[in-house]
């Protein structure tokens, strides 16, 4: 129903991978979503997730923080690459 510019605009805004989700009932499932998978990747890549950190990925609420732990799960020898400890 919109026009080809209207609708373009639309879906320039609302891109999945660029998106920023406003309300804190889809930002905490969001949350919830990316700790989940975040100790998933652990997991995988072999580190023993102690119920301290889980507790801990899992009451995170920041999506930024949440992605960040996540990018570094790639090129991580050791938890103290992907959670330094607070300086």
């Amino acid at each position: 129903m919109l026009g080809e510019v209207a609708r373009a605009a639309l879906e320039l805004l609302m891109n999945p991978a660029t998106y920023q989700f406003q309300s804190d009932f889809a930002r905490k499932y969001i949350a919830m979503g990316n700790a989940e998978m975040l100790l998933k990747l652990l997991r995988i890549k072999g580190f023993t997730v102690s119920p301290e950190l889980a507790a801990r990925v899992e009451s995170c609420k920041d999506v930024d923080q949440l992605d960040l732990w996540a990018e570094r799960v790639v090129t991580a020898t050791s938890l103290d690459d992907i959670f330094p400890a607070a300086r």
